[in-house]
């Protein structure tokens, strides 16, 4: 399928196959795959592990979900899985539609929803998308330090074994 909003694939158990434009992708527990606007996507189970799997559209225009177009898998915290839990809790609140059949064509809203539950789904999402992005670039800078530091190391280590060979360069070494 492919649509005009913004959609996320999160797998709560097992491992699921999908397929994001011209790419396959495996997705196992914790992890969530967003799928752009215009973007083709499929997703089936492995036929492995039994899957079971949230997944949650959305509009949204502003620059900075460009982040999301790279099909890159996250694997989500704590924090951000309790985020998800809240979502789903006020979408079950909102809607009368029984949120755990999947390919719903119309979600109805429920006549006795609870003050601004629409609106606490909003702020959920938008938190979960800051908490990704901000998780993400926060672990690409600890690797980009940790791959520094691991360089560094290396060099000392070899720079150690250089001064030793030049201080015994008369003598024979053993391995």
């Amino acid at each position: 399928e492919a649509h005009q909003f913004w959609e996320f694939l999160y797998v709560d158990k097992g491992e699921v196959d999908i397929l994001a434009g011209t790419k396959g992708y495996k997705l196992q527990k914790g992890d969530i795959v967003f799928h752009p606007p215009g973007e083709f996507h499929s997703v089936k189970a492995n036929g492995k592990t039994a899957p079971n799997i949230m997944v949650v559209s959305f509009n949204c225009s502003s620059p900075s979900m460009n982040y999301f177009k790279s099909n890159k898998i996250f694997n989500l915290s704590s924090y951000q899985i309790n985020l998800l839990s809240k979502i789903l809790c006020e979408g079950q609140k909102t809607f009368s539609t029984n949120l755990n059949c999947s390919y719903k064509e119309l979600v109805k809203k429920d006549a006795s929803d609870e003050f601004a539950s629409e609106q606490l789904i909003k702020l959920y999402i938008e938190l979960l998308l800051i908490d990704i992005i901000r998780s993400d670039i926060k672990n690409e800078n600890c690797n980009r330090i940790d791959t520094v530091v691991k360089e560094k190391m290396e060099n000392d280590v070899v720079e150690e074994i250089i001064n030793f060979m030049k201080e015994n360069i008369c003598k024979k070494f053993y391995l």
